[in-house]
């Protein structure tokens, strides 16, 4: 678990900070998000978690997709040979699970909520059949993940009626789809193309 945090603090944070630069002008200009300066700063928080989430899973950009895939179909085996990676996995998803019902009143309802986490590492273990290894255990612990972050969303909802009322969307597909659109172009083509360019300058 330290290799992991060290991985994050010395890898994973410096290559947030070009993506994070590209999310502002994506966030704070396109029309698709509502709301005024709060409201979409809520929006950047979450694109940059989403960012994060894209780094650490090691996921592929354009320049380094290639199809390169090592399955592993059968649950619970790797699970229990590596269990801090385990608890990490879980973790990871916990802040999606959390913010989807407190974002989008659409997503207080449960199964959504865990579709929708299910949905977001069905994703990723398809895009690292380019890059990694696709794993079954992790769709099961991001998935469950999701949950325990519905779950403490609920508690946060119950002790809060303000933040119950804060919902910066209705769950409507256009800014959602915007967000996730928009983490796709900057972390897929946008955000290596520039890393490129800074290298190029520097070297």
């Amino acid at each position: 678990m330290l290799d992991t945090i060290r991985f994050f603090a010395e890898f994973a944070l410096p290559r947030l900070v070009v993506p994070a630069l590209l999310l502002i002008p994506a966030v704070f200009r396109l029309p698709f998000f509502p709301g005024g300066a709060g409201r979409r700063a809520a929006y950047f928080g979450f694109a940059v978690y989403l960012s994060a989430v894209w780094t650490v899973c090691g996921l592929p950009d354009v320049f380094h997709a290639e199809f390169r895939p090592r399955l592993n179909p059968v649950p619970f085996v790797r699970m229990w040979a590596n269990p801090a990676e385990a608890v990490l996995n879980i973790l990871l998803f916990v802040p999606y699970g959390f913010a989807l019902p407190l974002f989008w009143k659409k997503f207080r309802d449960g199964v959504r909520t865990v579709f929708a986490g299910f949905l977001l590492s069905l994703f990723i273990e398809l895009m690292q059949l380019f890059s990694g290894h696709t794993d079954a255990d992790d769709l099961i612990l991001n998935t469950f993940g999701a949950w325990l972050g519905y779950l403490l969303a609920c508690i946060a909802l119950l002790c809060s009626p303000k933040l119950s009322k804060a919902a910066p969307g209705d769950g409507s597909f256009p800014d959602r789809a915007a967000l996730f659109a928009s983490v796709f172009a900057v972390m897929f083509f946008l955000g290596p193309m520039v890393e490129m360019q800074i290298l190029r300058i520097c070297g």
